[in-house]
């Protein structure tokens, strides 16, 4: 397969793409590594610990076994687990094979280079996904709208958000932008190999998550494609899609071994993870999430320009004849489709299918403005203008925000801001009762009462435990209080603190201060 043009000038053309492909990837690198360190050691967002230290302690053992198979996160937790060992090897000269204790003696002393090599792995994962976004563009459509939805795929803020953090939501947009690549690979070539292929990559995806099942959808229905069009014979076409299935299956397990050994763990862990109550994000019936997820989720993430624009693609899509663009807006109808079913809604959620969106805005603005230009004098002229003109603002507001966003995660938190005060405030040996999300007090000379949330204890255990000092987060009560009705006991708690209590200092977030609201209340009856 040829890997460079042909035509007079096309050497130039195909070295400035290339260009543009490398500075979108270095604004990648960019964008989502500001401010990587984070508050570090002191602050943690609340799910990093958990794929850190599943990490750590495979590292220490020596062990293929994670313990827990909640997304499974297999993409992550493994490279985690062989780069910590591979550091600490290098670093401080420890065994590089068998088991070494001492791995978690150094992660209780200093935490920052585990949660660094974690978040750089994120970060490494949502650069890919820019870089995957192309290819899957390029395997149906030009350079043009494969660098742009490229580029768009890199502006979306909470995608942004979410690579700098030990999560495997980066790693979930690239797999799921491979196995999608696979897919319309297959289609395009047909035979064994490529099923094997499409199907390997599937299963990785799904042994990072295992809400990218989807994508087995859009591999059906490119093998449905293939009968319809004849291009297989249907006994030969059925064998190669088993064929397909099997590697999937054989990928996720190679990627998960410890899946069947550990089988009641895991399933124990899906439950939870499928549980029907989570505080703020429940509560919705099938058609509500999918509303939910059109009207919200996707217009905040990308913006409602991209949002609109993507929809006219998939309608174009539906009554086109090119298959392999039906098959690509497939992909986030499948997702969706899936999510609407699932218990709980997050925004998170819709983060894989965000570069696809992406791409199918990217293929209308080209074809509109081509169809709007193509009738001037100067088409092509025109077409450059109107086509910079419409990148430019679609890519403003997100842009911002992004920045925005960076310049607030590298400077105060409320949450420090808060931990400081009560340094200097509270005096030593106060009981001091605080939910998730407030001020991080390890290390400080007080008696503490945790909860994930104030009111997972009754109020009068904090009296009974003389708790002089509430704090709490606006992250907690406000979900609380959006739903009075149904939480009338726990809104009843916050109430009497905020009606009861002696207001002392509240921090809340700015243009330069990242966090919640965080309160702190005196309690002196």
């Amino acid at each position: 397969m040829k890997i460079y043009p042909s035509r007079p000038g096309g050497y130039s053309r195909w070295i400035s793409r290339l260009l543009v492909l490398i500075v979108l990837l270095a604004a990648g690198f960019f964008l989502a590594g500001w401010g990587l360190r984070r508050h570090l050691p002191l602050l943690t967002d609340v799910d990093e610990p958990f794929f850190v230290k599943s990490a750590v302690g495979m590292a220490a053992r020596a062990s293929l076994n994670p313990g827990q198979f909640n997304h499974p996160g297999s993409t992550i937790i493994y490279p985690m687990a062989a780069s910590f060992r591979l550091w600490y090897s290098l670093s401080r000269g420890g065994p590089l094979w068998g088991a070494a204790p001492d791995i978690l003696v150094a992660f209780r002393q200093d935490n920052v280079p585990f949660y660094l090599l974690g978040r750089m792995l994120a970060v490494a994962y949502g650069i890919l996904s820019v870089w995957a976004a192309y290819l899957v563009g390029r395997r149906i459509s030009g350079r043009k709208i494969s660098l742009l939805g490229a580029w768009w795929s890199l502006l979306c803020p909470y995608a942004v958000l979410l690579a700098q953090l030990v999560r495997p939501d980066s790693a979930c947009a690239f797999f799921g932008l491979i196995g999608l690549w696979a897919c319309l690979r297959m289609y395009q070539r047909c035979g064994w190999q490529a099923q094997v292929i499409a199907g390997a990559a599937i299963g990785l995806a799904v042994a990072t998550r295992y809400s990218l099942i989807p994508l087995l959808g859009v591999y059906v229905l490119a093998n449905l494609f293939l009968l319809v069009e004849g291009r297989r014979e249907p006994r030969r076409l059925a064998g190669e899609f088993v064929g397909g299935l099997g590697a999937a299956c054989l990928a996720f397990l190679l990627v998960t071994p410890f899946l069947l050994v550990e089988l009641k763990t895991a399933l124990a862990n899906i439950r939870f993870e499928r549980r029907l109550y989570h505080l703020g994000h429940d509560g919705l019936s099938p058609l509500g999430n999918l509303r939910w997820y059109l009207g919200t989720a996707i217009p905040q993430n990308l913006g409602w320009p991209r949002t609109l624009l993507a929809t006219a693609a998939v309608i174009r899509a539906l009554a086109g004849r090119r298959r392999e663009w039906l098959l690509l807006a497939s992909y986030p109808v499948f997702c969706l489709a899936g999510l609407s079913f699932h218990s709980q809604f997050w925004g998170r959620y819709v983060l894989p299918a965000a570069p696809v969106i992406s791409l199918l805005a990217a293929w209308t603005t080209v074809d509109l403005i081509g169809r709007l230009t193509g009738k001037f004098r100067r088409a092509g002229l025109l077409n450059g203008l109107f086509l910079a003109a419409a990148v430019a603002g679609i890519s403003c507001v997100p842009t911002l925000r992004i920045i925005r966003m960076n310049i607030r995660r590298t400077g105060s938190s409320t949450q420090i801001l808060a931990r400081e005060w009560v340094s200097a405030r509270v005096p030593a040996g106060a009981v001091i009762a605080r939910e998730r999300e407030t001020a991080p007090l390890k290390g400080l000379p007080h008696r503490m009462l945790f909860a994930s949330h104030l009111p997972d204890r009754p109020f009068e255990d904090y009296l009974d435990a003389e708790t002089r000092y509430f704090l709490v987060s606006d992250q907690n009560y406000l979900r609380y209080f959006a739903e009075p009705e149904r939480y009338a006991a726990e809104t009843a708690i916050y109430r009497r603190l905020f009606d009861e209590g002696i207001l002392l200092r509240e921090f809340a977030p700015s243009a330069t201060v990242d966090g919640p609201t965080v309160r702190i209340y005196e309690w002196n009856h």
